[in-house]
């Protein structure tokens, strides 16, 4: 019998202390991994093309900033030139189960969209098809609209738009058809091993957002709680578009183009979380040009920087994606890895315009989920220890 529970308890001590399991998430942007997890190109009948920005690059309609604009080169549109085909498209680095695309496009300046074709394929060769039908009213600059994939849902790896000459029509100047702002492909699936995930995701996770005052949104007020759940809603897209406001977060700096350190913006995960990697969103007018990230240390009662997080005090991020006049749409740091509930963003850099707007803020870190150990298996190991020592 003695023998009979020295075996049970070490058998039992012998199970790891914790152990973790997938994340489950359900209409979850694919874009929101590592900015550099995925890729976008874009191009015509002849095959992919550089070099034909009116606006912007196509690595911006990744993150849902600043737009990209064909020139009338790629799509082939002029006084006495009919258009033709072009297409855009975002790669996810591997396959990923996509139900839904999320599409933001900037109809202006003579240009219109009516039509279109979402594409996905596991391989970037065999594509299945999807019409797109634009709703009536919404052929304006920022206007989004969700496209189910219904029967074509799957495992895929590319999402392309192909827009046909009977879809659009190019504009004014330089502008050869309508621009993208976001190509968002979204699906369900249990995240693990190496993926990512953003935890900063309201619909996703238990996430509370508060600020100090000295924070504003778009129309110089201090803003709502629902504005500043706004900006970890998990919905990548521009708030400046079509005329709806500016519903980023900013630390307005008029006049100073500086940030205020007493300007913070303060995101609860609802428990600790471990973040290695923190993505800022900017608005397409308003871009910031830098942040500091801390967390909470509740072993220390105080603020910290995380380590590795040097790139801000030297004013360098790790991944930018440039728009017109040298400000960036995305500013993204890569720290050692931490563990925190708290975090805070302060000390905001303004750009040029003396506003630094932020569209969505990420906290990214690994797609895991600690599983305590079962609590019988506990039970069993102290118990044997009880009966060890009585029997002595």
């Amino acid at each position: 019998m003695k023998r009979a529970l020295v075996a049970a308890v070490m058998v039992t001590l012998a199970i790891p202390a914790a152990m973790a399991e997938g994340v489950k998430v359900n209409d979850y942007s694919w874009l929101q991994m590592s900015p550099s997890a995925t890729g976008s190109s874009v191009g015509n009948a002849s095959g992919p093309v550089t070099g034909m920005d009116a606006f912007g690059n196509h690595n911006n309609f990744r993150f849902g900033g600043n737009a990209w604009i064909p020139k009338p080169g790629m799509t082939g549109t002029g006084s006495s030139v009919p258009g033709q085909m072009f297409w855009a498209e975002v790669d996810l680095g591997q396959l990923r189960q996509i139900d839904s695309v999320n599409v933001q496009w900037h109809a202006w300046g003579g240009t219109s969209l009516s039509s279109f074709f979402i594409g996905v394929s596991p391989n970037g060769s065999d594509w299945k098809w999807v019409p797109a039908t634009v709703t009536s009213g919404q052929n304006v600059e920022g206007s989004k609209q969700a496209f189910s994939l219904d029967s074509a849902a799957g495992e895929y790896r590319y999402v392309r738009l192909r827009f046909e000459p009977d879809g659009y029509t190019g504009g004014n100047g330089d502008r050869g058809g309508p621009g993208m702002i976001l190509i968002d492909p979204r699906g369900h699936s249990t995240l693990s091993g190496n993926d990512t995930v953003n935890w900063a995701n309201s619909k996703q996770f238990s996430v509370t957002v508060t600020s100090s005052s000295g924070i504003w949104d778009g129309y110089d007020i201090a803003p709502t709680s629902a504005r500043l759940a706004d900006i970890v809603s998990g919905e990548l897209y521009d708030r400046g578009g079509g005329g709806g406001g500016r519903w980023g977060i900013c630390s307005t700096n008029v006049g100073s183009f500086v940030y205020n350190p007493d300007h913070w913006i303060q995101l609860d995960l609802g428990e600790a979380r471990t973040i290695s990697h923190v993505v800022g969103l900017w608005d397409s007018s308003h871009c910031g040009t830098g942040f500091l990230l801390r967390y909470y240390d509740e072993k220390k009662k105080d603020w910290v920087v995380p380590e590795g997080y040097e790139k801000f005090l030297l004013g360098e991020s790790s991944f930018t994606t440039h728009a017109s006049g040298g400000l960036a749409s995305v500013t993204s740091y890569t720290f050692e890895a931490t563990e925190a509930r708290l975090w805070q963003i302060s000390q905001i850099a303004a750009g040029g315009t003396g506003y630094a707007f932020f569209n969505e803020v990420m906290l990214l870190g690994p797609a895991e989920v600690p599983v305590p150990e079962p609590a019988t298996m506990t039970l069993l190991a102290l118990g044997g220890l009880a009966l060890l020592r009585r029997r002595r």
